[in-house]
């Protein structure tokens, strides 16, 4: 969910939230490679206008729930281990309208 915000003719500003469920339900699932978790976003950005340039900057967290991943049965190696996550994102761009 997300809204924009037209100061004037120049300047936008953007605020945004969004919930990601885990596509991964299971910890017998789940692998070391991508610990896959339940997570949320929060983030913001701007627009700047003038003549034909637009820039454009924004930036996003995600606070990402603990997952626990399980492997191995018996007579194999078993590994259990419980990731801690986030991820923060950064974006810049412009762009020329002719």
């Amino acid at each position: 969910m997300g809204t924009d915000y037209k100061y004037n003719d120049n300047w936008t500003f953007r605020l945004g939230g969004a919930y990601d469920d885990a596509a991964v339900k299971s910890p017998l699932n789940r692998t070391a490679r991508i610990p896959d978790g339940r997570r949320w976003w929060a983030s913001f950005g701007l627009s700047y206008e003038k003549n034909n340039w637009q820039f454009d900057g924004g930036y996003a967290h995600l606070f990402v729930k603990s997952a626990e991943a399980r492997h191995g049965s018996e007579g194999a190696s078993e590994f259990n281990a419980k990731y801690n996550s986030n991820a923060n994102i950064f974006s810049l761009a412009a762009q020329y309208k002719f």
